[in-house]
C-alpha cells in the first residue's frame, strides 16, 4: 500500500513538472524578448552619428518591456498554480501513507498480518 501511495505520488509529480516547464518557458520567453528590445535601442544608439531621437530609442524599450509582460501574465498564474497542486499532491500522498500504516497496524493487531501478507505477495 505505501508503494502505490510513492508510485501515485510520483505519477502526479510527472504531471507537474509539464506546469513547470509551461512557466519556465514563459518566463524565458519574456527574458529574451527584453533582451532583443534592450539590443535593438543599444544598436540604434551605437549606429547613430548625432544623437538619436527618443522615439526610436523608444520602440526598443516598449518591445523590452512588452515581452516581459507578455512572459509574466501567464506565467505567475501558472507557478501559483503549481505550486498549490504540488502541496495537494504531497498532502494527499502523505494522508495515503498514514492511512496504509493505520490499515497495518489494525491488521497485526488483529493477528492476520501473516495471511495479509501472503495476499499482498500473491497478488503480485
Amino acid at each position: 500500500m505505501l508503494r502505490a501511495a510513492k508510485f501515485e505520488e510520483t505519477k502526479y509529480r510527472n504531471r507537474l513538472s509539464y506546469l513547470a516547464l509551461l512557466v519556465a518557458a514563459f518566463l524565458i520567453v519574456g527574458a529574451l524578448g527584453a533582451v532583443d528590445g534592450t539590443m535593438t535601442s543599444f544598436m540604434i544608439i551605437a549606429h547613430s552619428s548625432a544623437s538619436p531621437k527618443p522615439a526610436e530609442i523608444a520602440d526598443g524599450i516598449s518591445t523590452a518591456l512588452v515581452s516581459i509582460y507578455v512572459g509574466l501574465m501567464p506565467a505567475l498564474p501558472l507557478l501559483l498554480a503549481y505550486f498549490i497542486l504540488r502541496n495537494r499532491s504531497r498532502r494527499l500522498a502523505a494522508e495515503a501513507c498514514w492511512q496504509a500504516e493505520l490499515l497495518l497496524t489494525r491488521v497485526q493487531s488483529t493477528g492476520k498480518y501473516a495471511a495479509v501478507q501472503d495476499a499482498i505477495i500473491d497478488a503480485k
